[in-house]
């Protein structure tokens, strides 16, 4: 069995991690991202790719994940075309997807308005 390290520095193995659920990560596996260097100590780290960990974050559809993603959005980590793709094959049910595209739309569209381009004021 595979062992890695997760953020919080603690060793995890395939089991124990946190693994995304279906339905929200077909094919997330092919698409971790591996993080060997020299500073992961001979460690090899996985993460997520930040488009599966978008998708999932408004399927929960906390503030605080709403939050997150905007942030994510700003800052042009992500792909509206790539969250789509993905979106659209998900194997959610169709009121599902429609939850979470118009959450990517209210994204985008509140990320391209003046107000929210304004650097805040110190």
């Amino acid at each position: 069995m595979a062992s890695f390290r997760v953020f919080t520095k603690r060793t995890a193995t395939t089991r124990t991690a946190f693994r995304p659920r279906p339905p929200f990560f077909v094919g997330w596996e092919q698409r971790l991202i591996r993080i060997n260097n020299p500073n992961t100590g001979g460690a090899t780290g996985l993460c997520i790719d930040v488009h599966d960990l978008v998708l999932s974050k408004y399927a929960a559809g906390r503030e605080q994940d709403r939050e997150f993603n905007q942030t994510i959005i700003r800052a042009g980590l992500v792909s509206r075309r790539r969250l789509t793709t993905l979106l659209r094959a998900m194997p959610a049910d169709d009121e599902m997807k429609g939850i979470i595209a118009r959450r990517i739309k209210n994204a985008y569209a509140a990320t391209a308005s003046p107000r929210a381009q304004k650097t805040p004021k110190r």
